[in-house]
């Protein structure tokens, strides 16, 4: 394998990337600082959409260079990285498979429609003419050839197979009812659609060329070792008991598929689940996202649950941290193996933050 040394978003990319190694083999004694400045004079809503919606904006190729626009406009601190996401929304399994997308740019989100029977699903095959499977190949074979030195290529997001059988069953009550009318043939139905999810991976890692990319993801997680995000939205709808029927075994499959894992924790109501993922030993780390309406993740309520996922020698990820927040949590937590996510538009305010941050753990600024 031959990873990019230097990018022209990020120069120091070969020490950044090597600092990522660190961090997740556990040798790494300060947390990973992902922090990124925009000038205030740049328009943060349409900045934002670029950066999450490039692809169902524009045809590949200008979806790239608006994303390239966004970079030139933005200084990637200590270990924050150019990542070109190749999104068309959280569920791209399901419009692999023939579910019907509706991409809303005012939201700012897809939604996933599908009415496919349990029967319909039991011998689906991803057509290679599909659509979306077609589009996403283009744009992830796009990206490859037109990010080298320039930005790190990222996986599309195809979620889980219980979310993805939401959206191809058309609702979440459809799929509950499965559970408990139809439980052998659900089951056999998401691992069908396991071997699908692991093919699309696989063929996706393909033309990226990981060899040079390495593994990135929407979380932006990089590695040089084969890892992805997994999830679970449907496992809200589910008790630890039917959790560890449907949806564990799947998880462990998946845990011991990729060489490094991380679990992305959606909500309160994803937290019974908690302790089965922490039992995985292959699972690497745990991601905390509290949710719409909940206190951010900077908020000492949640110093507790931090404290649980470190006591069992998980790496922690902290996206979407206040940059003022940040140094009070770490106060409280272990520092070592903590993923810190965050951002501001006061070019002072990022400086003085990472002055402070070297000081005390010898984050480096560059």
């Amino acid at each position: 394998m031959v990873f990019l040394k230097t990018l022209l978003y990020k120069e120091d990319w070969e020490r950044v990337s090597e600092t990522y190694e660190a961090w997740w083999e556990g040798e790494l004694p300060r947390p990973i600082i992902f922090l990124t400045h925009v000038s205030p004079n740049v328009d943060v809503i349409d900045y934002s959409l670029t950066l999450s919606w490039a692809f169902m904006r524009f045809h590949p190729e200008k979806a790239l260079e608006a994303l390239f626009e966004c970079f030139s406009k933005t200084v990637f601190m200590c270990e924050a990285y150019p990542n070109v996401f190749v999104n068309i929304g959280p569920g791209a399994l399901s419009a692999f498979l023939g579910a019907d997308i509706d991409f809303n740019l005012k939201a700012g989100t897809s939604w996933f429609k599908g009415s496919f029977s349990l029967d319909d699903l039991l011998s689906v095959e991803l057509n290679p003419e599909n659509k979306w499977w077609r589009y996403v190949i283009e744009c992830t074979r796009k990206a490859s050839a037109m990010c080298k030195n320039k930005a790190i290529v990222a996986f599309t997001d195809i979620l889980d197979v219980a979310t993805s059988l939401v959206h191809l069953r058309g609702g979440a009550s459809k799929l509950v009812k499965d559970v408990f009318l139809e439980p052998i043939k659900l089951k056999k139905v998401l691992n069908n659609l396991h071997q699908i999810w692991f093919y699309c991976f696989e063929k996706i890692s393909e033309v990226i060329d990981t060899s040079i990319y390495g593994f990135s993801n929407w979380a932006t997680l990089w590695s040089k070792r084969k890892s992805f995000i997994l999830q679970c939205d449907f496992s809200v709808y589910l008790p630890p008991r039917l959790f560890d029927e449907f949806i564990l075994p799947l998880v462990v499959e998946e845990c011991k598929f990729f060489e490094r894992s991380f679990w992305h924790l959606d909500g309160p109501l994803e937290i019974p689940h908690l302790d089965k993922l922490l039992n995985i030993s292959e699972l690497n780390g745990i991601q905390w996202v509290p949710g719409a309406g909940n206190p951010d993740p900077g908020d000492s309520c949640w110093i507790p649950l931090y404290r649980k996922i470190q006591s069992a020698g998980k790496l922690l990820q902290l996206p979407g941290i206040p940059i003022s927040k940040v140094i009070p949590v770490l106060n409280q937590i272990s520092p070592k193996g903590v993923f810190i996510q965050t951002s501001t538009l006061n070019l002072e305010n990022a400086e003085a933050f990472c002055r402070k941050m070297s000081e005390k753990y010898g984050v480096q600024l560059k």
